[in-house]
């Protein structure tokens, strides 16, 4: 407000004060005059709040990608402006009794200065890691933000930017923790199994989650909209079709997860759009078939695909299969993706994402196309996968095209385009349109005609580009334009980028960019690449490797040389060579011996015959100075530029009679030294010295051998095992010979050889102590393989127990043959640090622990696999229930394959057959496994939510059969089962008002000849039994509460029913928190985005009352409606929050409501390549990280 105004407010004021008889106070006003901007629009940063320690540092796992740093978008700061104040007041006011004021009474004018702060915070456009970041290398990364400060804003040159340190290391391994009975809850989802289509629609558009299991064929002809978050799972030979007049609709902030073996089709029986999937919300698929034949699918919302096998042909002329609407994110990781066009002016994908859509991973196929159709329309980024498009179209009319983009990238893929008359591969379809190809890419033009990469000819002053970044883009086809251009196009590139011309391709508007031999290319019409062997001209292109040398795509190609020499004979004072062999990075085609300079310092080294071809090329020589070093350099010739010049080889006299060197009598143990070794030698030895080496030392000697010994025995120890080189020295010449591929033929039960296995620690076996497992070793019944870390027993092993104390990660392989018994009467009888895998034949393995101590078990192992046609019985005597005794311990996992069969006695008591905790127990077997449990303990003791993974065989539970704590939902596919003798099957039973993990207290029926996964139900309320076919009541209490019902146990392992509360009343359940889906949002007042909408959810899921109200903290910067839409009003910060009706349980969401700014670049959107480093993708950081798109509105 202006001061006129205060002075008729302050007048105003005093009347008021006169005719109410009030007394008159005089007040000094103050007027706050702005240096700037209004506060929050002006001023210099002056500090950054300080970062939260687990924000300021923290550490992740080796193969963190960037994106997955969750580093900050916002940064707090302290903004610090200058005002001046003006305080007192010039207004004449009249008083009773005194018609105006004296002068003292009227307060005089008086400015000064003052500092005002505010806390705020400002956005962050990315961060800048030094060293650069790599999350698959060890070590720290510091990183610093690079800010996006609004307009009146400056930073303080006194203050430092945050940092952020990130630590990459490997994943510390959870420390073995044993019978460790913590774990994860399993999903809470109930399950569906649809019937026909009413039930399987009934099931979609329920607004209940659930998990939706299909296991046959069903067709959708009605439209459907999803109505909750579920999970689609469909088994192998189950298929899903959206036929006739069906939409199915996934609503916004509703998702939907496609999942299984199974096919889900959005079909067209009649040619025209009639099966068609609408995504306003998201959809994920995991591992499905996944088939668009159908028009008009369209996508606004999020679509993730992993590991599926999708295609996509529309059956109808001018038909558009699927399309990506503008702020829908798409992502395809891993499986395949298959396109096919066979329609005219057919459509496979039309994109208007924002961003490009991301596909990684995966194996891209495009082919039968028709004249006018495009297989994809739209921006694309291609990592790690490979792309095949075939254009096969016949012209009629329209040019069918592969690809029709403004943005395109292919990252670390190999492309391949094979084209034919009148058909285009990649299509630059607009003014700005760019090609990237990054890291190691390798796009190759093929084909019989037509044009491989094309730019459209357009009216505007914008640049078209292709930059190459560490990757080729090959043009191969003979007759096929590979490149076709317009004036406006910018090719380029960077580390090492390359373009390769095969003679007789085709290349259009390339002028000024490409050199041949240094020779500048200017023809800017068509160009026919000619063969290698022409001379350079400005007019042509010669076939060949074109580098980026930083201004221009050359072949000049700098190649690595790299040189050895050898010796022949010879004993007089020079020496002739077989040659010096040069050995380059790449294939040479024009090398001469007048290219290459051989010197030994006296000048009489004659060359001889060059020979060779590819990269191996060799050069005799004759008259090297004995003893002598040559210095060998080669000129740059042809298109090539050798590096590496020069470099100095080594080339020696040989003896006239080389020595040879034997090992006739073997290896054996030195008797008077344990643990040292000595050889029998060498032959023709007269005259030299034997010495032996480990890893470079010298292990003693060395020995002359002396006339006439021809077999020669030198006392020469070693210690330990390893890799040892027998080395002759020639007395009197210098000339050193080795040779390390030896062996000991004529093995004793001692035999020591070196050249171990990489297993490293201590081996207990046979009664003997601390073996080194690096190094080949046997004894009574036992046999050690270092290098394949195997162990081999047969009967005659004298039974003692076996402990293995190598690495974790180490896998041991236990071979038995015969009958084996291996036993313990005061530790566990076989244990191995790491994995074990038994096989065996022709007998019985068993194993027995006779220590009655829970701690000494049978078989403790990190994981345990018994496969091959072994036979093992396990036996164990200790008892105990902290911790449990078990027989077989397999931390990690136990698997039992091919025809192998696995007995497991527990005799002590409470004691368990097998027991895990961090893996399942896998049996698919033609064999049979037995496991009983004692007391407490179970047949099988599975924990922490692991399963029973069952394809094939026999299991066999006596005594109690299960043991375990959290839910598990067994996976069993094949085999059979049997309690006590009675056959079972798995049925999953649900208590009706069970909303949290839940004790059982006791089971009263069935009274036995069942078995149960857990001790506790899932938090949904969930318990995976096992029991006979057919009707059967299952009565039990938990939490107090007894819970009864009956299942019909179908043989296929599927039957599921719902206990009920006896005497119970429907169950209230309370409302125990709501969260939202976002925790900030940014907005903008005066463009897109101006809305969003927050979701809030209520737990538990079952909870009677869902209601929540809505509530804006700041209605001048952001509304909120009824159904969490969010609307900007004005600048500034407003908070959300909505509260559950049941109990006030209330979540916020900070909205911040900036002005978008342009950056001055016109009409039309722009955009930085950091969203793609926000999408995680590897843009280079040079020239291409600082180009910005722009697209054109008019």
């Amino acid at each position: 407000m202006n001061r006129t105004w205060k002075q008729i407010g302050s007048l105003f004021l005093s009347v008021c004060m006169v005719v109410t008889m009030l007394p008159t106070v005089a007040f000094a006003e103050t007027n706050a005059k702005d240096s700037g901007a209004g506060l929050g629009t002006s001023g210099e940063i002056t500090a950054f709040t300080a970062l939260d320690e687990d924000i300021a540092a923290k550490t992740v796992a080796t193969g963190t990608a960037e994106k997955d740093l969750d580093l900050p978008t916002e940064l707090a700061v302290t903004v610090t402006r200058t005002v001046t104040t003006t305080t007192g007041s010039a207004v004449t006011v009249t008083v009773s009794g005194n018609d105006t004021a004296t002068d003292s009474e009227a307060q005089e004018q008086q400015e000064e200065t003052q500092e005002i702060t505010e806390e705020t915070t400002v956005d962050v456009s990315g961060w800048t890691s030094d060293p650069e970041y790599n999350g698959d290398a060890e070590g720290d990364y510091v990183f610093t933000p690079a800010l996006e400060l609004p307009d009146g804003i400056t930073l303080n040159e006194g203050i430092s930017l945050p940092e952020i340190t990130i630590t990459v290391q490997e994943a510390e391994e959870e420390a073995p923790l044993l019978f460790s009975l913590l774990g994860d809850e399993p999903s809470t989802l109930s399950t569906v199994t649809p019937t026909d289509e009413t039930t399987l629609a009934n099931a979609l558009s329920s607004d209940t989650a659930s998990n939706i299991v299909i296991n046959s064929s069903f067709s959708l002809n009605n439209s459907v909209e999803v109505g909750a978050n579920h999970t689609l799972s469909i088994a192998s030979g189950g298929e899903i079709y959206l036929l006739n007049s069906c939409v199915l609709t996934i609503p916004a902030e509703t998702e939907l997860t496609i999942e299984g073996e199974g096919s889900f089709t959005c079909d067209s029986n009649t040619g025209i759009p009639d099966g068609i999937l609408k995504v306003n919300g998201s959809l994920n698929l995991n591992g499905i078939a996944f088939n668009v034949y159908s028009a008009d699918n369209i996508i606004s919302g999020t679509l993730t695909a992993t590991d599926c096998d999708i295609t996509i042909e529309p059956k109808a002329e001018n038909a558009y299969s699927l399309w990506f609407y503008p702020d829908s994110e798409v992502e395809i990781n891993g499986g395949t993706l298959e396109i096919k066009t066979p329609q005219a002016d057919s459509y496979g994908i039309c994109s208007f994402t924002d961003s490009p859509v991301q596909i990684s991973n995966c194996t891209v196929t495009m082919s039968d196309s028709e004249s006018g159709s495009t297989f994809l329309q739209g921006d694309y980024y291609f990592e790690d996968s490979t792309v095949v498009i075939t254009m096969d179209a016949l012209y009629a009319g329209v040019l069918p095209a592969g690809i029709s983009y403004s943005d395109l990238t292919f990252d670390n893929t190999e492309v391949t385009l094979d084209t034919k008359t009148n058909t285009t591969a990649l299509k630059g379809s607009t003014e700005d349109a760019a090609l990237n190809i990054l890291n190691g890419s390798e796009v190759s033009v093929v084909g019989t005609g037509g044009t491989g990469i094309f730019f459209s000819v357009l009216d505007n002053s914008l640049t078209n580009s292709v930059f190459i970044d560490d990757a080729v883009l090959e043009l191969q086809g003979n007759g096929v334009t590979g490149l076709s251009l317009n004036e406006r196009t910018v090719v380029s590139g960077d580390n090492g980028g390359r373009i390769v011309f095969a003679e007789g391709s085709e290349v259009d508007s390339m002028p000024n960019t490409i050199k041949d031999r240094d020779v500048l290319v200017t023809n800017s019409g068509y160009i026919t690449v000619t063969a290698a062997s022409e001379a350079a001209d400005p007019q042509k292109i010669s076939a060949g490797t074109y580098i980026w040398d930083g201004t221009h795509f050359n072949n000049i190609i700098p190649t690595a040389a790299t040189f050895t020499a050898e010796q022949t004979g010879g004993t007089s004072g020079s020496v002739d060579s077989t040659g010096i062999v040069l050995t380059f990075d790449q294939s040479v085609t024009d090398l001469t011996a007048d290219k290459i300079t051989v010197a030994d310092g006296t000048g009489s080294v004659t060359k001889g015959t060059l020979s060779g071809s590819g990269t191996t090329w060799t050069l005799a020589l004759a008259g090297v100075a004995q003893e002598g070093d040559v210095t060998v350099s080669v000129a740059n010739f042809g298109s090539y530029h050798v590096t590496n010049n020069p470099q100095t080889v080594a080339v020696y006299k040989s003896a006239a009679v080389p020595p040879q060197l034997g090992i006739p009598d073997g290896l054996t143990w030195d008797s008077t030294a344990p643990g040292k070794a000595k050889w029998s030698a060498v032959s023709n030895s007269t005259g030299y010295k034997v010495q032996l080496y480990k890893g470079g030392t010298a292990q003693g000697g060395p020995v002359s051998v002396t006339a006439p010994e021809l077999n020669f025995t030198a006392a020469i120890q070693a210690e330990g095992a390893g890799s040892y080189t027998f080395a002759v020295q020639a007395v009197g010449n210098g000339t050193t010979w080795s040779d390390s591929a030896w062996s000991a033929p004529n093995a004793t039960a001692y035999e020591y050889t070196p050249g171990g296995g990489s297993v490293t620690g201590t081996m207990d076996i046979g009664g003997v102590t601390g073996k080194d497992p690096a190094s080949n070793q046997s004894g009574t019944g036992w046999t050690w393989t270092a290098n394949t870390a195997t162990l081999a027993l047969d009967s005659s092993y004298g039974g003692g127990p076996i402990a293995i104390n190598c690495q974790s990660t180490d896998t041991i392989n236990l071979v038995y043959s015969g009958n084996v018994s291996i036993a313990s009467t005061a530790s566990s009888a076989l244990y191995c640090k790491g994995s074990l895998s038994i096989t065996g034949s022709g007998g019985t393995l068993t194993i027995d622990s006779r220590s009655q101590d829970p701690w000494h078990v049978a078989v403790d192992v990190r994981v345990l696999a018994i496969g091959g046609n072994a036979q093992v019985n396990a036996e164990s005597a200790n008892s105990g229930t902290n911790p449990y005794a078990v027989v077989i311990y397999g931390q990690n996992g136990v698997t039992v394959t091919d025809s192998a069969s696995l007995t497991t006695v527990a005799t002590g008591d409470d004691a368990s057959g097998i027991w895990v905790e961090r893996g399942d127990i896998t049996i698919s077997t033609t064999g049979t496994v037995t496991a009983n449990g004692k007391g407490t303990g179970g047949g099988l003791g599975i924990h922490n939510g692991k399963k029973l993974d069952m394809s094939s065989g026999s299991l066999a539970l006596t005594g109690t059969p299960l043991l375990g704590g959290n839910f598990s939902d067994y996976n069993i596919t094949g085999g059979n089962i049997t309690v006590d003798g009675t056959q079972v099957y798995k049925a999953v039973l649900t208590l009706d008002d069970v909303n949290a993990v839940t004790a059982i207290d006791a089971i009263t029926a069935p009274a036995s000849g069942y078995g149960v996964s857990s001790d506790r139900t899932s938090a949904g309320g969930k318990l995976c039994f096992l029991l006979p076919a057919g009707s059967q009541t299952v009565t039990l209490t938990a939490g107090g509460k007894t819970y009864t019902g009956t299942v019909e146990v179908a043989t296929n392992h599927t039957a599921t029913a719902t206990l009920t509360q006896q005497g119970g009343t429907p169950a209230t359940n309370t409302v125990t928190g709501v969260t939202l889906n976002k925790s900030s949002v940014s907005l903008y007042s005066n463009t897109t985005p101006n809305t969003t909408t927050l979701v809030a959810t209520v737990s538990p899921a079952n909870a009677t009352n869902k209601a929540v109200t809505w509530q804006s903290g700041n209605t001048a910067v952001a509304t909120v409606d009824a159904s969490g839409k969010v609307t900007a009003v004005g600048n500034g910060t407003a908070v959300i929050t909505v509260t559950s009706a049941d109990g006030g349980h209330t979540a916020s969401c900070t909205v911040t409501v900036t002005t978008y700014s342009s950056g001055g670049n016109g009409g039309g959107s722009c955009y930085s390549d950091r969203r793609q480093e926000r999408l995680g993708k590897r843009v280079h950081p040079g020239e291409i990280r600082n180009r910005r798109h722009c697209k054109s509105t008019g």
